[in-house]
């Protein structure tokens, strides 16, 4: 199913087979109109066309601050949910899980950054943000997130977390099912240094830069390093399998096109 006048992606995505009698999305109709207000209580809304019980119907992603922006993506997950992303401010954007039998969101998420869906458009890898108060924007520390969009909230929570995301990186956010910084220095914090890349449906890879910063000295320390991040889903959002590769600068370059391709400017000075 294509969305009007809203390409799902720069690459192309497998389509979903849809039968007839299943309710599926037709088309993204643009923000509600005055006269189409009375489908959204607060009168804010993007509107659908949708084929339900073997008709079609309008419906509305009702309450979204992303419906007008212009980098908004409407993407669809299975015959009967889809995914809406886009910039809700400056800072971060907007991930909503809509579905489409219940006509109403399963949950909101703000990213740091470009979400990016898996291939099979299972999962989606993001960066948390919530910033820590008190600490300026570029020394807030860096936590990576994974989402299955087939399953329910209670699915994407791991045992003891009070969020329905799970925790891939840091590793010690991963072992305490944590999802906020535990980073207690501003001068030893995570920074991802590369847009997420799916390696597969199930492997999802990055670089991340570990800060080590003395302010008192002026000098960098020895924990300070690039990292190369690879996160396989081995059976669940619950049993991934994390390696985290230190590199060089140069040997990233080196080694990966994306990084070289996001660092050209760094990379040719190497």
């Amino acid at each position: 199913a294509k969305t009007k006048g809203n390409p799902v992606s720069k690459t192309a995505m497998p389509s979903v087979v849809i039968a007839a009698n299943e309710t599926s999305l037709l088309s993204v109709q643009g923000p509600l109109a005055d006269n189409d207000k009375s489908i959204c209580p607060s009168g804010s809304g993007l509107k659908l066309q949708i084929r339900k019980s073997g008709g079609t119907h309008t419906a509305a992603l009702c309450d979204s601050y992303i419906q007008s922006a212009p980098d908004r993506k409407v993407i669809p997950i299975s015959n009967s949910r889809v995914v809406m992303m886009g910039t809700a401010n400056r800072d971060y954007k907007e991930i909503l899980v809509y579905d489409l039998d219940k006509e109403q969101p399963v949950i909101s998420m703000v990213s740091l950054g470009e979400p990016v869906i898996s291939p099979n458009r299972r999962y989606v890898a993001f960066q948390q943000f919530i910033p820590r108060m008190g600490w300026p924007l570029e020394k807030q520390s860096a936590v990576y997130l994974l989402y299955d969009l087939l399953s329910s909230p209670s699915v994407n929570k791991t045992v003891g977390a009070a969020e329905h995301v799970v925790a891939m990186y840091p590793l010690e956010n991963y072992r305490s099912n944590y999802h906020y910084s535990l980073v207690k220095d501003p001068n030893k914090i995570h920074n991802r240094v590369s847009e997420f890349k799916w390696l597969s449906n199930n492997v999802v890879s990055f670089f991340d830069f570990k800060s080590d910063y003395n302010v008192k000295t002026g000098k960098h320390g020895q924990q300070e390093q690039l990292y190369f991040v690879n996160v396989a889903i081995a059976g669940g959002l619950t049993k991934l399998k994390i390696n985290a590769k230190p590199m060089s600068e140069k040997e990233a370059c080196q080694t990966s096109q994306s990084y070289r391709s996001e660092h050209s400017g760094t990379c040719a000075k190497l």
